[in-house]
């Protein structure tokens, strides 16, 4: 499943909700590009203290996971980099000074489909998010998501071992 069809997807269900739980409010943080691999310590300001739902994706938006984040002692910035891990660099290759990050430690570096197609791992990933408020309707965000991929699918995405 490709990103704008999750998007439409979780709007939708938003929006039919809204009887339901008229208080939440969902706010995507980072609504066009998304945060690629190389993302740094720079990029955190956008995640920090903010909890909601995070996606995976590789660079062709496909959706490689969904997580939240609800808890008041954990916010969208630091469950990314509990998968993630810390980031290092390596020469793209010995004819070029361009370095290139990489998650060498990520979450996955066991699953075998990481290993045969290091996606994280080589970091060429994007991650979006989205603020759920009030925090404690994360994970019912999460689960919808999670639903909604594997209708359209027939599946979890790649790196989600179960629903919640």
């Amino acid at each position: 499943m490709k990103l704008d069809t999750l998007k439409d997807y979780l709007h939708q269900f938003h929006s039919g909700t809204q009887q339901l739980f008229p208080n939440v409010k969902m706010n995507w943080l980072s609504k066009t590009e998304g945060i690629d691999g190389r993302w740094l310590d720079e990029r955190d300001h956008l995640l920090k203290n903010k909890q909601g739902v995070y996606i995976f994706t590789t660079v062709t938006s496909d959706i490689l996971y969904i997580g939240k984040a609800q808890e008041s002692n954990s916010d969208i910035c630091g469950r990314v980099w509990a998968h993630i891990s810390t980031p290092s660099t390596e020469r793209k290759a010995s004819t070029t000074r361009e370095n290139m990050i990489i998650y060498p430690g990520n979450k996955w570096i066991n699953n075998v489909e990481e290993r045969d197609d290091p996606v994280i791992g080589s970091g060429q990933f994007r991650i979006w998010a989205v603020a759920i408020e009030p925090s404690r309707y994360a994970a019912l965000y999460e689960i919808a998501g999670l639903l909604f991929h594997q209708e359209a699918e027939d599946s979890l995405p790649r790196y989600n071992a179960r629903l919640g």
